[in-house]
């Protein structure tokens, strides 16, 4: 029970301010308080909205307890006030004093991930790709490896250290093992190859040690039976297990993903228990399958698995001032990722195939990324999509436009994510709109 309030000793001339590591931020109904040093998001109903609104305006309380709202709940405003004071979200202040708030800032452009898609040519045909070729080898057109070249070097000079090699099946590209030098020479820190590990050789690997280079690959069941029915190729369930068995003995970096879709859906668990128990691979993720490509398939969409993951509730990962200023100025991944295909269009991520930003044959890396319609589409926060704009999540909460854009059946690059089931008209959860 708490303490009785002593009237006596409320401070009625002073104000009440949230700390600078706090940003209230309003939704339609509700709002939130997010404490940037902690990362702890805190749900406030619209009466505390507007209490704080009237704290941020820099009244005295005792102007605020003048409103006729406010003034027949003295002892509870108080009392919620000395709550958001213990628990280090605000203090009572001096008239003449100010908190310093949170500086907001757009942070620096700066790149900090690249895809690099050097071939589509592919020796599988996996039925949910983001590739959207119908042909799976023998592409027509490359990017020469001198120009793949020019181009880490202007990423690394936009800030770039994170680079991923992918396909199609980046082995098939004849630029791979010699970009792969490149980059580590120029001083990229993680470089990775994105394989379905059916065509690594035993020459490979000494590569891979003297250069730090990191695998990752995918399973998408515990058996052939399984995996080899999405990747349409016999065999490339045993090809792939036994490279990876070699590469993790020889001590190379593996991750491995797999990816649920309605053919592997109910196999889950035991794909994640052959990966860390028979294999010996420790670092085991999973994800939906996007609808881009030839992913782009409602018979691949595994409903099961995907009602389980509707946004329900209000758990999010913690929210610190990085994630929170890039969340407000930017989208969680075009801001500061990029990728670019084999036919040296820059895409905003590599499942996001059909907003072109650029060709690298015609202009720079440096000349794309910095044009007006690049920064439109990394510029592209919740603030700007529709219904998030009036949520007060909308700086926690991971967005997917591939996702938003395919489940919905929309077009719109500006939907919501029709997983999300709050209704920031209403405040609740459950009820999407």
């Amino acid at each position: 029970m708490k303490a009785k309030i002593d009237l006596n000793t409320i401070p009625y001339h002073k104000k009440f301010a949230l700390k600078e590591h706090c940003s209230f931020v309003k939704g339609a109904k509700r709002g939130c308080i997010y404490n940037l040093n902690s990362g702890d998001i805190y749900s406030i109903d619209s009466e505390a909205c507007a209490l704080l609104e009237l704290c941020e305006s820099e009244l005295v309380l005792d102007d605020i307890l003048e409103n006729a709202f406010f003034k027949e709940k003295t002892n509870e405003v108080i009392q919620y006030l000395i709550d958001l004071e213990t628990n280090n979200l605000g203090c009572f202040i001096e008239n003449n004093q100010r908190i310093r708030k949170l500086k907001i800032d757009e942070p620096p452009e700066k790149l900090d991930f690249l895809w690099l898609e050097l071939t589509q040519d592919c020796n599988l045909r996996c039925i949910h790709c983001y590739n959207p070729m119908s042909t799976h080898l023998h592409s027509k057109r490359k990017i020469s490896t001198i120009k793949w070249k020019r181009i880490l070097l202007d990423a690394f000079e936009l800030g770039c250290r994170k680079i991923q090699f992918i396909g199609g099946e980046p082995f098939l590209s004849g630029s791979l093992m010699n970009l792969l030098k490149y980059a580590k020479s120029i001083g990229y820190n993680f470089v990775e190859i994105f394989t379905n590990s059916t065509l690594i050789k035993h020459e490979h690997y000494k590569l891979f040690l003297d250069l730090d280079i990191n695998i990752a690959t995918s399973l998408y069941g515990p058996s052939g039976k399984v995996h080899d029915q999405i990747t349409l190729k016999s065999g490339s369930f045993e090809k792939a297990i036994t490279n990876i068995r070699r590469l993790h003995e020889k001590g190379i970096k593996v991750r491995i993903g797999t990816i649920i879709m309605r053919g592997n859906e109910a196999f889950l668990k035991d794909t994640v228990d052959f990966i860390k128990n028979v294999i010996g691979v420790k670092d085991v993720r999973y994800d939906f399958v996007r609808p881009s490509g030839r992913g782009n398939n409602e018979a691949l969409i595994p409903e099961q698995s995907i009602s389980k993951s509707r946004i329900d509730k209000p758990l999010f990962n913690k929210v610190h001032k990085h994630k929170y200023l890039l969340a407000k100025f930017g989208h969680n991944c075009f801001y500061r990722m990029a990728c670019i295909t084999s036919e040296g269009d820059v895409v905003p991520c590599v499942m996001v195939r059909n907003i072109k930003l650029g060709n690298v044959e015609k202009r720079s890396l440096k000349e794309i990324y910095f044009d007006k319609t690049s920064r439109e589409i990394r510029c592209l926060s919740k603030e700007k999509i529709d219904t998030c704009k009036d949520c007060e999540y909308r700086y926690a909460c991971f967005d997917c436009r591939v996702i938003a854009k395919g489940w919905s059946n929309c077009s719109d690059l500006h939907v919501k994510n029709s997983s999300c089931l709050y209704n920031p008209y209403s405040g609740e959860w459950g009820k999407n709109i």
